[in-house]
Parts: structure tokens; C-alpha cells; sequence
């Protein structure tokens, strides 16, 4: 992998919101870089604290595709990529660039033509050191959220409002600066350990169907490096309300990854407790890698009832609790990058899938289908979010574990009726499920 020389950055707009500055990319030989700032561990938590509250002032208009908000967030984000001292993680016809830039439908016009808006990845590099400099991890996490709440919201009474979306996603983008800052540090610390090159990039279009990572990976030309170079990917959805546990999905795509996490967890001074889970869901943005081939793993901190209201607000997070897995995602993103053994990729088994995430067991019963995925099984059989899903063939579902064990017991392929309950009526869908 060749050098990187990143265009310096020019600053198109500042935006003055407490001590927040936004800023634009150029590549004028007349600006100047913003200074780098240094990691400080033990501020981890106040930082965090910080970031969330700027993703979630009333400007980032909850960083939807197609809002003001989310260009905003774009510019704040980039900012902050190049005061880490990343360097720009796209080529864009022939040029360097923080974003990649693509189109998102989000609606139709009276006349029913699709509305598409434009809507941006961002990536900033670290390069690496030595004999492992060729290859590549990404560290990721999406920054978009559902805006004022017309896709995807589960307070449909109070669509209009703000759904700022502290822990969804404001905390994994908080953190993927916390660490951008974190391993820069590192690198100038241990100028002369070998290292893997380190993409960070943060996903637009996630909440309208993982889009933005999905974009990555397909056109891979954008990244200055072969798809084939990625040692392994590690992705932060929603990591701001830690309680009991830390939950990990899909480790087993890495035969390392257990391990390692594990061992992470074990050497720190407070480990806190870590559930890996098998069970896989598919609604974040390392599934989008596991498909091409590369290892991933999802840390999350669990579903709570102001998912996807505008009542996910940046007082209710547990900033010392973020800190913490910071550390413990830290330290498996120090390994994974400077150990001498690339992570192995273990295919892992087809599982059935509907493409939906579940949100509370509803009054009466049944569970609502918080959200439905773009293109997916559940799609295209006609489910649709706010859905209240009473019936998985035979099995009456009234929580989340009950879907999770309709699925387990399933195939790919396999065709099922749904019953659900819609605007007081009950539907029947018929759905072919999907296998991942």
C-alpha cells in the first residue's frame, strides 16, 4: 500500500455551537491542517459525553438522509478525523478524500419518482508500519439516525419531533473518534512497531438499510487498498448504555476474535462482563463485510425502550460505562492491528433471517417490528415498521427470544405465514426466508 498524502483541509464553514467547529474539505496549499490533539484516557468519558451532545444539538436535525442535520454531522465528523491526524481513507476520481459520496432514495414526489438524496461515507487512515503495513483493518460505526422520526420511529404519535439518537448512533460515532484519537496516539508512541493500516469510517445510510457500508464494500476501488488486504472489522452500534453486560455478536466469523476479546477483557484493570452471542442479528453494518468475506465483529450494549424515540437523549447514557468498553474495543483494536497473525475468516453458517429489527412485546401481545430493512425478506413480503407481530407459522411471538427461537427452528428458503396486526387490522404475509 502506497503512502498517503492527504489534501489539507480548507475550512468551508464554522459553525459556532458551544465549542464545536465545522469544517469542509479542500485541497488549497494556502490552509492548514486543524493541530492534533492527543489520546487522554482518563477523560475518555467527559469526551464522549461531549461528542454525543454535538451530534445531537437541534442542527444535526437527527442526522437523517436528506436533512441539513446530517451534512452538518458530516463536516463536524471530518473535522475531527483530521485533528486525530487521519488521513483521507477514499480516492475519489483520482483524488484523496474524507467521503464518498452516494445517492439514497428516501421517498417519492406527488408524481411517485423517486426522491434521492445525496448522502456521505467517512473515512479517515492511519497508516501502518513495517512488514504488516499491507494489510488493512476498519473500525466503523454509522452516524446517521432516522431524523424527525418518518421512517423507522416507535413513537409514531410524535413523528415531527427530533429523534436525536444519543445511543443510536451518536455513541459508536463518539467512540470511533475516541479511538481514531486513541491509536493515533499509539502510533506516535511505538513509531517503529509494526502495525496494519486502520480504516476509520463511519456509515451514512445505515437506518434506511445499512446502505453506507454496503456501499463500501461494493465499490471497494474507493479504498486505497484491495478488499483482499482486510485483516478484520470491527463495528460500534449503539455501546452508550451499558448495564449488566457488554453484548458481542458474530466473533465466530474470526477463529481469533474470542479469544482475543476475552483476553482484552481479562488484562484490564476493571473487565466488565462480555455475553458473546451466536445468534447473530443482521441489523448493523458488519454483516455488509462478513457477505464479501472478511471477518467482523458487532459490540453492542443492548435495546432499551427509547430506541428510536425521540426520547434517545445524550442524559440518559452511561459515559463512564461507554469508557469502559472503549478500553476493552481499544485494546482488541491494538491486537488485531499489531499481531503477527491475521484474523482467519470462518464462514459461518447460513442462518435463516427476515431482515427486521424487534422492538417491545406490544400491549395485548405480540411484538412490534421496530424496524424493516430495505431489500429484505421482510420487505418483500409486505411487513412494514410498527408492525405487531403475533404469529411465526404456528408459534404465537410475544418478545423478541420468541423470534430468535421461530428462526433458530427455521430454514433458509423456507416459506412461512405471518400474522400481524396493523392499524387494528390483522394481515397475513407470506415471507420466504432469507439465509446469511
Amino acid at each position: 500500500m502506497p503512502h498517503l498524502c492527504p489534501p489539507r483541509l480548507a475550512f468551508a464553514s464554522l459553525i459556532l455551537l458551544g465549542s464545536l467547529f465545522l469544517a469542509g474539505c479542500g485541497s488549497s496549499p494556502d490552509t492548514v491542517q486543524p493541530p492534533v490533539v492527543a489520546y487522554e484516557p482518563g477523560e475518555t468519558a467527559e469526551v464522549f459525553k461531549e461528542i454525543v451532545a454535538t451530534l445531537c444539538e437541534d442542527v444535526m436535525e437527527g442526522r437523517d438522509a436528506g436533512t441539513r442535520g446530517i451534512d452538518i454531522a458530516r463536516d463536524y465528523l471530518v473535522y475531527q478525523y483530521a485533528k486525530a491526524g487521519l488521513e483521507p481513507g477514499f480516492v475519489v476520481d483520482g483524488r484523496w478524500s474524507y467521503t464518498q459520496e452516494f445517492q439514497l432514495a428516501i421517498g417519492r414526489d406527488a408524481e411517485g419518482n423517486v426522491i434521492n438524496a445525496p448522502i456521505s461515507n467517512i473515512g479517515g487512515i492511519l497508516p501502518g508500519v513495517g512488514e504488516l503495513a499491507g494489510e488493512v483493518v476498519i473500525i466503523g460505526a454509522h452516524y446517521d439516525h432516522i431524523g424527525y422520526g418518518d421512517i423507522g420511529s416507535r413513537a409514531p404519535a410524535r413523528r415531527g419531533e427530533i429523534h436525536p439518537g444519543a445511543d443510536d448512533n451518536a455513541s459508536g460515532t463518539a467512540g470511533l473518534v475516541i479511538l481514531a484519537r486513541r491509536l493515533a496516539n499509539y502510533a506516535r508512541a511505538h513509531p517503529d512497531t509494526p502495525r496494519r493500516t486502520i480504516l476509520f469510517t463511519s456509515f451514512a445510510g445505515e437506518e434506511r438499510g445499512l446502505h453506507g457500508s454496503r456501499f463500501e464494500t461494493e465499490n471497494a476501488e474507493s479504498w486505497p487498498f484491495d478488499i483482499e488486504d482486510i485483516s478484520g472489522m470491527i463495528n460500534m452500534d449503539m455501546i452508550g448504555r451499558l448495564r449488566e453486560r457488554l453484548i458481542v455478536y458474530t466473533a465466530e466469523t474470526g477463529e481469533q476474535w474470542a479469544d482475543w476479546i476475552n483476553q482484552a477483557n481479562t488484562d484490564n484493570g476493571s473487565p466488565i462482563v462480555v455475553s458473546m452471542e451466536t445468534d447473530a442479528p443482521g441489523g448493523s453494518d458488519h454483516t455488509s463485510f462478513i457477505r464479501v468475506g472478511v471477518p467482523a465483529v458487532f459490540f453492542f450494549t443492548g435495546l432499551h425502550a427509547e430506541y428510536h424515540t425521540p426520547d434517545d437523549t445524550p442524559e440518559k447514557l452511561n459515559n463512564e460505562g461507554a469508557a469502559q468498553v472503549l478500553e476493552l474495543v481499544g485494546d482488541v483494536l491494538i491486537r488485531t492491528a499489531t499481531d503477527p497473525e491475521k484474523v482467519t475468516f470462518v464462514t459461518p453458517p447460513l442462518r435463516p433471517f427476515m431482515g427486521v429489527r424487534p422492538g417491545d412485546a406490544a400491549e395485548g401481545g405480540g411484538l412490534v417490528i421496530s424496524r424493516v430493512f430495505g431489500n429484505s425478506p421482510a420487505a418483500t413480503a409486505g411487513m412494514e415498521s410498527g408492525d405487531v407481530l403475533l404469529r411465526f407459522g404456528d408459534r404465537a411471538i410475544d418478545s423478541p427470544r420468541d423470534l430468535s427461537v421461530a428462526l433458530r427452528e427455521s430454514e433458509a428458503g423456507q416459506e412461512v405465514v405471518l400474522l400481524v396486526l396493523r392499524d387494528g387490522e390483522e394481515v397475513e404475509l407470506t415471507i420466504e426466508l432469507g439465509g446469511r
